[in-house]
Formats: structure tokens, sequence, C-alpha cells
């Protein structure tokens, strides 16, 4: 598969790929989001290979202390699933949780999970190829050791390769039908497979109607 590194519009579609240029009349953009970015306090440079933002690297860890910064959907089925073979320690910077109840119904039920609201993290420093946060909430203030942090925080739509030029022209070209988003990537908080597949089916299916 090749990676669209820059799309940019001039009378036809043109993808700076990994591997070339290609040039096309319509376009559908089906990439989805990434994850939003901790901008807390700086992260050092040793640090950086230990704070994650998707587990799939970590996925057979086992015997870990993990941190799960966040109260979402995603936050919550992190935690359960690298629960199987570690300990896992949920951090909510609020005081309420934003994940389906179901999931949050299934973490306390896991002793490998504990949960905390209302934490702050106001370091983060290496120690011996882990981190110590420095968290503060309400209650108190203390030290957590752990072996990774993964912050997830939110997500927003990847369209970092879309040129700046293309984004202005974006709704323009969508209303002409030369330019498609479909699923994740302009759905909002209606982030499901079930829907993202319809989107792109319906979109397959007026493409093909104009085309034939």
């Amino acid at each position: 598969l090749d990676k669209v590194e820059n799309l940019e519009y001039d009378d036809r579609f043109l993808m700076t790929t990994s591997t070339g240029l290609l040039v096309s009349r319509i376009v559908v953009v089906a990439s989805g989001t990434k994850p939003v970015e901790y901008t807390g306090p700086m992260i050092p440079e040793e640090a950086r290979s230990k704070i994650l933002y998707e587990i799939d690297s970590i996925r057979d860890e086992a015997g870990k202390t993990i941190a799960v910064v966040g109260a979402g959907d995603v936050a919550f089925d992190h935690a359960l699933n690298l629960s199987q073979e570690n300990k896992v320690i949920l951090l909510n910077r609020g005081e309420r949780t934003k994940c389906l109840p179901l999931l949050r119904k299934r973490a306390h039920k896991i002793a490998q999970i504990s949960y905390h609201d209302n934490v702050a993290i106001s370091e983060i420093n290496d120690s011996d190829g882990g981190l110590i946060l420095a968290c503060q909430s309400r209650q108190k203030q203390w030290e957590l050791c752990v072996d990774y942090v993964i912050f997830a925080i939110g997500r927003i739509e990847q369209v970092d390769f879309i040129s700046a030029e293309l984004n202005s022209r974006s709704s323009e070209l969508e209303k002409s039908e030369l330019l498609f988003f479909v699923g994740d990537v302009h759905n909002g908080i209606y982030r499901q497979t079930s829907i993202a597949v319809g989107d792109g089916v319906k979109t397959a299916m007026r493409l093909y109607q104009e085309t034939f």
C-alpha cells in the first residue's frame, strides 16, 4: 500500500505518495482519525519511547504496570485489553467517565484495573527504563511508577496530508461530487465500524451510478 503524503487540487486531484504521483478526477477520503497528542508538562527525550497513543506495540507485554490517561471508550477499551497480563491504572482528568456504561462495568470487575478521577499529571520523568508520574488530585499528591503511559484523550480527523488550498475548497468540491469524505474522518462522535462501512458503501453506489 502507498502512503498518501500530500493531496492537492489543480483541475485534477494530485496525490503525492510514497512511491510516486497519482492523478484522479474524483477522490474518496476515508483516512479515519488519529489520537490527540498530549500537551501537558514537557516529556524528557529519554522517556518518549514509553509514551504511547495506541497499544499495538505492547499488546504482548506481560507483568507491566501501565497508566492509561482518559475516560472515554478508547481508554477503557485499552485498559480492558492490557489488563489480561498487566496491571492497569486508569487516570481520568475529570470527574465523569465518557465511556459506554458496559465498559465501565467490565473494568470495575477486574482486579488488575484501578481507577482514579480528577487526576492531573504535573510532571513526567524517566526512571530505570520506566516512568515516574507526579500526580495530583483533590485529596493528595503522589508519585506513580509505571512502565508505560497510554494517552487516550480524544481523537481528531486524520487530514494532515490535505493541502491548505484544497482544504479551503473542500466544500465546493464536495458539492460538485468530486471529493467525498466517508467514515470516521467526517462522522464526528459517531465512530462505529458499521456506520463507516455503510457510509463507504453508499458513496461507492453513488459513484457507480454516476459512472455507469
